[in-house]
Parts: structure tokens; C-alpha cells; sequence
């Protein structure tokens, strides 16, 4: 007996719910349009509709939204009608940021899917060092994608997730993740838990739907003519292709959960130097909004808009290249310095992995004496380029020391803010050295405008997030320093679930019902997350107003 005639027969004996025999049919790649001439023209209706039996008190659908690389004041440049509707009707985090390291892609989806930051779910960043081989492991890049490690990176760190929790709340629920470039983003929101992770790839003039290993969507979908665009893509067409993925799920592979990569920000973030290029960011801003508008409209248009909460945020920011640092300037400094190199990964900062990491401290010591300088660790008669952590393993404890250049003084609000930040992905595979740099300074080899992020600065770490749906207090604003990591908590939340093995906390402050230890939790964590984030802001104010008197048109080289 075929699949299809074991669903039917199923369905046929009352085994096999309408709902669950749709929804197997559709897995089985049968097309709406022949369920709907099988079952009749209300399936479309009926399969959008929430299963009050199920949850009779929350809401049964969640949408997930990552604008990459969307810094929070992208939103200024262009008018965004459509997100200022979610705002109007949802939560609003004026002061919203990473609140971890590293501030990469890969390390943002993975947070916020499990609300555990880097050093708990394991993925912190693109790569970091095996800690049984030694060597540079690629995990979040495509080998490690494709063949499920980076998957099982999050399997073997324990974490939850919101894919997995709505999976034990009802094994039925269907997860899609996705993006339309960004295959790690798309894999690091769903994780194993999600049925389909759906990601657009290149192939000749052509970029095509493709689904990750494990996860594929039925053929039907992926041949489906608005899949696939003619290649290269051009500014909103990033996020356009995105859309029409999640738009597609919506209506054929009816998600319980949809978890959303637009990655035109970022793509052209990194060309034109982000806010750089406010022309540019300008055209992205605003087809961005366009797409979130299409959004909300095919949510009202089946009916489920009131019944899903919506949650609109970034995984990083951007900065632009006023200064740059060429890469072979930090691996001569490390070599010089007496540093045995293995591998670092740059961006607005770098993070340095040693061959002999016992010798981070010294070697980290003569790399910040070595370098010109920069205004926040100031003494009389010198200015620092650059300063840095060192990693030690004292007592089983990772701990990050800070090294400025000899002769001056650490400043103490900042280094708190940087201990905070560094205790987010200290560990066995976190680096030896973190080197950084001030606001607008990135590694790079570009003789025009770039942007970057990755590191702590307050423009790679500053972000938009927007939570709406049943719930939700309406047209709020908070000034609550939220973290990605505290999303999935109060998503489930919001879903009736218990967060449970989560870093972050519930937003008690944008729900309607918050219980009193809830509204403690966040209280408790207010002063000192607003702390962190007033050092960072004055570093990054610092920085600027140094800049500004310089109207040189192309970026400086530092140390070349």
C-alpha cells in the first residue's frame, strides 16, 4: 500500500483526523488545488484556522522574523508603515541589542531559537577551534550545514528551542525556517526540530529553493515557478524571494511556526558600508517594510492574524570602515608578539585562536602595546589603538582578563559591560584573544566603503525588535534593555509553555498577564543590562566625535 492510499484509508476508518490527513497530503506533495477539488473548496479556510481544542487560551501560531543586519536606526531612514503597524499593535524595545558575542549571523538565529546565549548552544560564530582536535572547526559554513553539524552542535549542548517546545506541545505542529541566502541563518533558527529549512542557492543564472538535508520540502513546492529568480538578485529582491518562500509555506505547507531570514541588510550592509551609504540602506529599509506588509496581509487574508503572535527583530548590526586593519597587520602582530597562529576571524573586532594559547596573555599584552591608539584607554601622553581580553582556564572556570597598553588604567563601567559580554561565549571553543577596536574600525582589506560587525560596538550591537499578537500589551514602548536571547522565553510564554534550560528572561513587560516573578526577574536585571549598555554607548559616542573631524574620503589603514 502507497503512502496516499494509507493516509486515505486512515482518514476513511476516522483513525486520521480532516486536519492530520491534509496535512499528510501536503507532506506527500499533493497540491492544495486537488485536496480542495478531494475535499472541497473550504480546506484552504479550515486548515487556517486555530484547532481550539488544542489551545483553547494561546495563540497557535508564531511568525519569527530577522531583518540581517538591520541596525535600529535603519528604521529613520526610510518611511516603514508596515512595522509601525506591528508597533502599533504589539511591543516595542527602544534600547533592544545582542546582548552576546559574537555578533555573527550564525550565533544570532541560534540565540534567538533557543533563548540559550553562544557558550550553552554552542554555536558562536561561523567557526572556533575543536576542542578535541585543535584545529579551526567550519561548522556554521556549508560542509557543516549540509551534513548536519551544525545541527548537532545544538543536539549536543542540550539547549531547547522554540521549534522543540511547540514539537512536545503538539508533535503535529509543522516548523519551516528559511531564508533566501542564508542557509546557516535558516538552520540555526529551526535546528533538528523543524519539518522544512528552506534556503536559496545559485546555480548558473539562477538561484533555486533548495531545502537542507533532512528538511526538504515535497518537490512540488520547490518547483513551483516563483521559487527560483533569475541570478544575480538586486536590492529588495533578497528579501522579496524570502517573503515569497514564507508566503508559499503559509498556503501549502501550513506552519505552525515560521521562522524568517531577510538577508537584504546585511548583503548590502556589507557592500556600501551600511550607514555609510544612507541612500543605499534607505532603498533596503523601505523593501524591507514592503515585505513585511505582505506579510501581515497574507496572515489577514487567511484569517490568522489576530491568532499569531509576530515578533520582528535583527541578529546583529553594522558598522562602516572609517578606519580598517588589514588582516596581515594582526598576523604579523601575533607572530611578532611571540603568538603561535591558528586562526582568527575578524569584522569590527578580532578574535585570535593560538597554537599555544598558555601565552595569550603576554602575547595579547605586546599586540595592544604594538598598535597606534585610540581615545578610551587614555593616558597622558598616549592614546590606545586597540585593547583586549585574554581567555584563561583557572580552577575549571573560563575567564576573560583585559589587557590595555601599558601605562594606563582600565575603565571600570566598560569593563564590565566587555565581561559581561566576553562571559557569553567564554568556553573550550571560544577564542584566546579578543582584540577591539573602536566604533567604525574593521578588519578589512577594501579600498571603498564596507560595513562589518561581530563585535561589542554599539552599531554592530543595537537592533529593532518588535513583538505582536494575542497577549501582547498594545502600542507600548519599553525602555528595557532586551536581548536576543530572552525572545524564545517569551515567546513560549506567550504560547502557554514553560521556558525551560533558557539563558534569557520573559518580557514581562509586554505581556498582558506577566505573573509577579516575572516582573521581578526582568526589574532585578534592569540596572545592571543598563549599565552595560550605557558604557558601550559612551564608548561609541567617544569614538564618533573623535571621527567626525575627519572628512578624509577614502577609509584610513591602520599599522600598514
Amino acid at each position: 500500500m502507497s503512502d496516499l492510499d494509507q493516509a486515505l484509508s486512515q482518514y476513511l476508518s476516522g483513525s486520521l483526523s480532516r486536519r492530520d490527513f491534509v496535512r499528510r497530503l501536503l507532506a506527500l506533495g499533493v497540491g492544495m488545488g486537488f485536496i480542495e477539488s478531494l475535499l472541497g473548496p473550504g480546506v484552504r479556510r479550515a486548515m487556517a484556522a486555530p484547532d481550539v481544542r488544542k489551545y483553547p487560551s494561546h495563540a497557535p501560531y508564531v511568525v519569527v522574523l530577522v531583518m540581517d543586519a538591520f541596525r535600529a536606526d535603519y528604521e529613520s531612514l526610510a518611511p516603514m508603515p508596515s512595522l509601525h503597524w506591528l508597533m502599533q499593535h504589539g511591543t516595542t524595545y527602544s534600547n533592544a541589542w545582542v546582548g552576546h558575542l559574537e555578533s555573527y549571523t550564525p550565533t544570532g538565529h541560534a540565540t534567538i531559537s533557543t533563548g540559550a546565549r553562544p557558550a550553552h548552544n554552542g554555536v558562536i560564530g561561523f567557526s572556533w577551534r575543536d576542542p578535541k582536535t585543535g584545529q579551526e572547526d567550519y561548522t556554521a559554513w556549508w560542509q557543516g550545514v549540509m551534513s548536519g553539524r551544525l545541527e548537532a552542535q545544538l543536539q549536543q549542548h542540550g539547549v531547547n528551542s522554540i521549534p522543540q517546545a511547540m514539537k512536545r506541545q503538539d508533535p503535529h505542529a509543522r516548523v519551516v525556517a528559511l531564508s533566501s541566502e542564508k542557509y546557516y541563518a535558516a538552520d540555526a533558527l529551526g535546528g533538528s526540530a523543524a519539518d522544512y529549512i528552506i534556503f536559496g542557492q545559485p546555480v548558473g543564472k539562477r538561484i533555486v529553493t533548495r531545502g537542507i538535508p533532512h528538511h526538504i520540502p515535497p518537490q512540488s513546492f520547490l518547483e513551483q515557478p516563483s521559487m527560483s529568480r533569475a541570478w544575480p538578485l538586486t536590492y529588495g529582491q533578497f528579501d522579496e524571494m524570502a517573503m515569497t518562500m514564507a508566503l508559499q509555506s503559509l498556503s501549502t505547507l501550513d506552519p505552525r511556526l515560521l521562522m524568517i531570514n531577510l538577508p537584504g541588510a546585511d548583503i548590502y550592509g556589507h557592500r556600501v558600508g551600511g550607514p555609510a551609504s544612507p541612500d543605499v540602506m534607505r532603498r533596503i529599509a523601505a523593501a524591507a517594510d514592503v515585505q513585511i506588509g505582505r506579510l501581515i496581509g497574507e496572515l489577514r487574508r487567511r484569517g490568522i492574524l489576530d491568532q499569531t503572535i509576530v515578533v520582528v527583530t535583527a541578529d546583529h548590526g553594522m558598522v562602516g570602515n572609517t578606519f580598517q586593519l588589514d588582516d596581515s597587520v594582526i598576523k604579523h602582530a601575533i607572530r611578532d608578539a611571540g603568538g603561535e597562529y591558528l586562526f582568527h576571524v575578524g569584522g569590527n573586532s578580532a578574535y585570535i585562536w593560538l597554537k599555544n594559547p598558555a601565552a595569550a596573555g603576554s602575547v595579547a599584552q605586546k599586540m595592544v602595546d604594538a598598535f597606534p591608539t585610540l581615545p578610551l584607554y587614555r593616558s597622558a601622553d598616549a592614546q590606545s589603538v586597540a585593547f583586549a581580553h585574554y581567555q584563561t582556564l583557572e580552577g575549571g572556570q573560563y575567564t576573560y582578563h583585559p589587557v590595555v597598553p601599558t601605562g594606563t588604567a582600565v575603565d571600570v563601567e566598560l569593563e564590565k559591560a566587555y565581561q559581561y559580554l566576553l562571559q557569553t561565549f567564554a568556553g573550550p571553543i571560544a577564542p584566546d584573544i579578543a582584540l577591539w577596536f573602536e566604533e567604525n574600525t574593521i578588519t578589512s582589506h577594501n579600498p571603498e566603503v564596507h560595513g562589518e560587525h561581530g563585535g561589542a560596538t554599539w552599531g554592530a550591537q543595537h537592533i529593532p525588535l518588535v513583538i505582536s499578537g494575542p497577549g501582547v500589551r498594545r502600542n507600548h514602548t519599553s525602555p528595557f534593555p532586551a536581548r536576543l536571547m530572552d525572545i524564545a522565553p517569551t515567546v513560549l510564554t506567550l504560547l502557554g509553555l514553560h521556558p525551560e534550560r533558557m539563558d534569557g528572561i520573559v518580557l514581562a513587560d509586554a505581556l498582558k498577564g506577566a505573573t509577579d516573578s516575572q516582573s521581578t526577574t526582568q526589574h532585578d536585571l534592569t540596572g545592571r543590562l543598563n549599565e552595560y549598555q550605557a558604557a558601550l554607548i559612551a564608548r561609541s559616542a567617544a569614538d564618533i566625535a573623535q571621527q567626525s573631524g575627519d572628512s578624509a574620503p577614502a577609509p584610513k589603514k591602520l599599522g600598514a
